[in-house]
């Protein structure tokens, strides 16, 4: 609706007010995409717990042979 308005206020002769408008709307609209962006991006990170005995170093080691190279 508001982006309709702002377009309606782009054919008459206030077209900053047609600009500003839609300024507005994306200003107050950015927090919430970002917000969503960033809760996506969180959701989607797996934690995988380590064994007693094993290290951060031979576990990165461990997974290294499994690596194929990609193929076209």
């Amino acid at each position: 609706i508001s982006l309709a308005s702002a377009l309606s206020l782009w054919s008459t002769t206030r077209q900053i007010y047609a600009l500003a408008t839609v300024g507005l709307i994306l200003v107050l609209s950015l927090p919430f995409l970002l917000f969503a962006f960033v809760t996506t991006l969180l959701n989607h990170i797996e934690f995988v717990p380590l064994d007693v005995n094993e290290t951060t170093s031979t576990s990165t080691n461990k997974h290294r042979g499994k690596v194929e190279p990609a193929t076209v």
